[in-house]
């Protein structure tokens, strides 16, 4: 095996964890919302919004980040949007109302939309 093809294998074996990640971000609120309704005393309707922000901005990330593809490398691209995500994880993880929470999952959502095209 070449070098070449080791760190290939490594960027392969990085991305389809991050992609797991990215992923599971997805679904996971899902199952949290009767939680989130309890712990920050808010309606189902603007409990959603934790679920529904971070969609929406996965689908306005799509064509941004076709653009962003074309620009960089992808290993840039792969860390800074790990990077970005994980800034919005620690956000929503921290905070201390449904405006950050929602803030939170907005930036993970620009994390997990910038590089799957």
């Amino acid at each position: 095996m070449t070098v070449n093809s080791e760190k290939n294998t490594t960027a392969l074996i990085i991305f389809v964890i991050a992609a797991a990640l990215l992923s599971t971000a997805q679904t996971v609120v899902t199952t949290g919302v009767v939680g989130i309704m309890a712990d920050f005393h808010v309606s189902s309707t603007l409990a959603e919004w934790v679920y529904s922000s971070f969609l929406l901005v996965l689908g306005v990330m799509i064509p941004i980040s076709a653009y962003i593809a074309r620009r960089y490398k992808i290993r840039s691209i792969l860390n800074i949007s790990l990077l970005i995500f994980l800034i919005g994880t620690v956000v929503a993880f921290l905070a201390p109302n449904m405006i950050v929470l929602i803030l939170g999952r907005v930036i993970q959502g620009i994390g997990a939309g910038i590089p799957f095209q």
